[in-house]
């Protein structure tokens, strides 16, 4: 199990899981892995007629943890540059052996439970390694693998003008790509989960922007923005993001009105990071919070079980009727007691497994 350190300074690297690791980047790896549960904890919703309390209730608190997956990409593309120094196929073996085999052994897990209740066959297995729904979610895991091959290629990129002109071009042929399909055409097969959602481009820029602002970024530049200017970028993106959803949820685009991929969410999640590089060398909770940084740290194994807890635990409280009609509490409800549940699970198996096979189960 990982053993945090009981004090931070507001610069602290704590030594924790066998290797140095920033207190302050797990606290908010720790806040992507809560915005992930919160936002599949959200499906709920979809009970309630879209204009209600409960219908844009759930619309805001949607566009508020949106941030979830692009964050994430973002921090891999960020910590990213250091683990390719050297050799491509080094690099390769590493990175994709650490992300591949825990995707691997809860894929095989969680087939094995739908097989108690359906038959799964070869091709079922097979589109669940390939595509991620042999977790329902693993499409993240399949994009990131697809940022781990192109990394040393976006490395190779000598200028930053190229790197900026490269992250341009492809997000907006990503953008076009999300609106031409989920967005304009819900109907067509690609428009489908979780095939919009697998190809890399359409979450450009977040790893890119990572890994370039980690190369490029100058000592203290950053942090030099004045922090009002932080809080009212983060105010006004918030706010398109919202306006934006619901003119898709009164335009019939019900679904899409919730995307991660809209464009609004692009900005809100690009304003968030860069908030995260502009406070890191404050002195505030997050250079502080072991709880959190603790989820962090563990936010690839929360990631990749939390589904299996949280659909039993969503039934089990959606019979406490009062509960379940006041849906923010209950989705808070729920996304607490799965990752309670995650944690205790985790932190058993860290306890009982030898390390390497807590490396290859839990990553």
């Amino acid at each position: 199990m990982n053993t945090l350190p009981k004090r931070a300074s507001s610069e602290a690297i704590a030594a924790y899981e066998g290797s140095a690791r920033s207190l302050y980047w797990d606290c908010w790896k720790g806040i992507a892995i809560i915005a992930v549960v919160i936002i599949h904890a959200c499906s709920s919703f979809s009970d309630f007629p879209p204009i209600s309390a409960n219908g844009i209730s759930g619309l805001i608190i949607r566009q508020v943890v949106n941030f979830a997956v692009p964050l994430f990409f973002a921090l891999s593309g960020y910590f990213a540059g250091n683990l390719a120094a050297g050799s491509p196929i080094d690099y390769y073996v590493k990175r994709i052996g650490r992300v591949f085999w825990p995707y691997a052994v809860w894929t095989i897990a969680y087939l094995c439970i739908r097989a108690l209740d359906e038959q799964v066959s070869i091709l079922t297995v097979v589109k669940g390694f390939i595509f991620g729904t042999g977790i329902g979610i693993g499409y993240f895991v399949v994009v990131l693998l697809q940022f781990i091959l192109l990394t040393p290629i976006l490395l190779a990129i000598k200028t930053p003008s190229r790197h900026l002109g490269t992250m341009l071009t492809i997000m907006l042929m990503g953008l076009s790509f999300t609106y031409c399909f989920p967005a304009l055409q819900p109907d067509h097969p690609i428009s489908s989960f979780p095939f919009y959602a697998l190809p890399f481009f359409v979450w450009y820029p977040f790893y890119h922007l990572g890994l370039f602002i980690s190369r490029y970024k100058s000592e203290g530049e950053i942090q030099e923005i004045p922090a009002h200017v932080i809080w009212i970028a983060l105010a006004i993106t918030a706010i398109f993001a919202f306006l934006e959803s619901l003119y898709w949820l009164l335009d019939g685009g019900g679904k899409f009105a919730t995307s991660q991929l809209k464009a609004s969410n692009f900005l809100y999640a690009i304003a968030l990071f860069v908030a995260a590089l502009r406070f890191e060398r404050s002195n505030s909770m997050l250079h502080r919070s072991r709880a959190l940084a603790w989820l962090g740290a563990n936010s690839f194994a929360i990631y990749l079980s939390h589904m299996l807890l949280l659909a039993p635990i969503a039934r089990a409280l959606s019979t406490v009727r009062s509960l379940f009609m006041a849906q923010p509490l209950y989705v808070l409800a729920c996304a607490t007691a799965t990752l309670l549940a995650c944690s205790l699970i985790i932190s058993c198996l860290r306890r009982l497994l030898p390390a390497r096979a807590g490396r290859i189960i839990l990553g």
